[in-house]
């Protein structure tokens, strides 16, 4: 409850400050954007370290400084942005290489039965080749038979 009344009180101020100064509305605004950043996306230790730098920018450029506090924050997010697409690549090809890999181990599988299927059928055809030799013999031994 207490947290919301002071986002109210400070929404109020910088409401009343914007009929008054525009100008100092908006390093308000702005300085309530980065805090926003920096609590919202950032580590502790790093929102401090923007924060300092935001109030140090403020301090020495009252016209501009709540702008590069701001172009600050973009760069970072920009940055954040390729960090998370190159985290989503990284994510593809492990994937792709674990697809990889499966498709390797089922293929090796099948060449194993293939070659396990292969040598089953030579046994069968030397089967075959034993029974035509044995059928060839005792055909031979017919024919001799006959024409004596």
């Amino acid at each position: 409850m207490h947290g919301s009344l002071v986002a109210k009180s400070k929404m109020l101020l910088t409401l009343s400050l914007s009929s008054f100064d525009p100008k100092r509305a908006e390093r308000e605004a702005a300085r309530n954007r980065v805090r926003h950043y920096c609590a919202g996306r950032l580590a502790p230790e790093q929102g401090a370290i923007i924060l300092a730098v935001m109030s140090t920018l403020m301090a020495t450029d009252q016209e501009h400084g709540h702008e590069q506090a701001e172009q600050i924050i973009q760069v970072i997010e920009a940055v954040r942005c390729q960090h998370d697409k190159i985290g989503v690549l990284i994510e593809n090809a492990r994937a792709a290489g674990e697809r990889a890999a499966r498709a390797e181990r089922y293929n090796e599988q099948l060449e194993a039965l293939y070659k396990q299927r292969i040598q089953e059928l030579q046994g069968e055809v030397q089967g075959y080749q034993s029974l035509e030799s044995a059928i060839y013999g005792i055909a031979q031994q017919q024919l001799e038979k006959q024409s004596e």
